[in-house]
């Protein structure tokens, strides 16, 4: 579920997708200049931490009509801090923000996790510079790192430009520290 925490009937609107409507999780997309700090968008976390939900925050860059200025990671951790026995998604693992993730040294052990959805396009076709980028997330965070695409956003829902992200994903990943996991789709530690 997702709601402006602005709204007056936020904490309530929350607490009833999670108790009536089956939600599963939270997600902010503080772009619409409200913070992840912001009181009531404590108060809805909160909610989601109440009844066990992860939270997962869009980080990074966005269209043209809102703003990436309360969208970055150093929000997105005290907000980890505040509640650490909840899950904190870090959505597209803050593009290219994800080495402030990787260059702290304060992140709260076990309750951050990355998807690389929307990373398809970051580096241009660079596919070394992307490769070394994932690497070095995977390497920083093993276990905590999952794939994504954020389609039809990234891929446009195009099936082969889709299975190329899939490929290009397996073929990084294969001799690191963590491996593919076909039937989560996602990358967990090696044993």
């Amino acid at each position: 579920c997702g709601v402006d925490p602005r709204r007056p009937n936020a904490r309530s609107l929350v607490d009833h997708a999670f108790k009536h409507q089956d939600a599963k999780g939270l997600k902010l997309h503080p772009t619409a200049s409200w913070t992840l700090l912001d009181p009531e968008c404590l108060a809805i976390v909160a909610v989601a931490a109440d009844n066990g939900a992860p939270v997962l925050a869009h980080l990074g860059k966005t269209v043209d009509v809102l703003s990436a200025r309360n969208a970055r990671p150093e929000d997105f951790i005290e907000l980890a801090r505040k509640f650490p026995s909840s899950q904190f998604i870090a959505g597209h693992s803050g593009f290219d923000l994800w080495k402030i993730f990787v260059e702290r040294q304060d992140i709260v052990p076990n309750n951050l996790f990355f998807d690389i959805s929307g990373w398809q396009e970051m580096y241009g076709g660079d596919s070394d510079a992307q490769a070394s980028a994932l690497v070095r997330l995977c390497e920083a965070f093993p276990g905590r790192v999952g794939f994504g695409t954020d389609a039809p956003f990234y891929g446009y829902n195009f099936p082969i430009i889709e299975k190329r992200w899939r490929e290009f994903i397996q073929r990084t990943m294969v001799g690191q520290p963590v491996e593919w996991d076909p039937v989560n789709s996602r990358l967990r530690q090696a044993h």
